[in-house]
């Protein structure tokens, strides 16, 4: 065998070894990892480390928004009465009151005048319907009838007279249950005109005149009595 035939012999057989060395290592690494794989188990978990120290406190956060308004509550149950409080002062004694007393305002247009003779006497009469004059109003109490003449006082009590144009001009009247009846005649006994003036009528129950009398209120004074009785002036 020639130098070169023996390099030749020597690298195959260099080359051979070199495989085998190669897959026992394969072989070598496959049954250390079967190994590994069945043979160990994992551990228990180890005990939990001490707890560290307690960081410094954050900024403050933002203002959150406002949440929706709930839903109103049921109301509760009624409190118990509290103590009664003490009486307190006497009260200043009030005004004379009119629910006994009644008035009512008759404008000329709501009066109707009709000429009359009566015992030879030529009137002008009218009759006004006023329902609160009662059978008791006409036996116990007053009526009284106030013309808007003008003569410095918004109102004149009835009888009045006056002298006028040469003559003198008389206004009376009447009352009954359920109303009142106007008269004028002139002392000429000529036929009266119808006046156009306006009449106020005012009825009073017999404990409220009884009351006026009392105090001396003359009920000729329509302003005294409208005063005392609470009337409009």
């Amino acid at each position: 065998m020639g130098k070169e035939s023996l390099i030749i012999f020597v690298t195959e057989i260099y080359l051979l070894v070199m495989r085998l060395i190669n897959q026992l290592l394969v072989i070598t690494a496959v049954a250390m990892a079967t190994l590994l794989g069945s043979g160990c188990e994992k551990g228990d978990i180890g005990p939990q480390g001490p707890e560290g120290v307690e960081g410094e406190k954050g900024d403050k956060g933002d203002k959150g928004e406002r949440g929706e308004t709930g839903p109103r509550g049921t109301t509760g149950a009624q409190g118990a009465t509290g103590p009664r409080g003490p009486q307190g002062p006497k009260g200043d004694k009030g005004d004379p009151g009119n629910a006994n007393v009644k008035s009512r305002t008759f404008t000329a247009s709501q009066i109707t005048w009709r000429n009359t003779t009566l015992f030879g006497t030529n009137y002008v009469t009218a009759s006004l319907d006023i329902p609160e004059i009662t059978a008791a109003i006409v036996n116990n109490g007053i009526v009284m009838v106030y013309g808007g003449f003008f003569w410095g006082e918004p109102w004149s009590a009835l009888p009045v007279s006056y002298f006028e144009s040469g003559r003198t001009v008389n206004f009376s009247y009447g009352v009954k249950t359920g109303g009142v009846t106007l008269r004028m005649h002139y002392s000429t006994n000529t036929a009266p005109t119808a006046p156009g003036i306006q009449f106020k009528v005012v009825v009073v129950e017999g404990q409220a005149m009884e009351a006026a009398r009392l105090q001396q209120i003359p009920f000729e004074n329509y302003d005294k009595v409208a005063t005392f009785f609470g009337l409009e002036l």
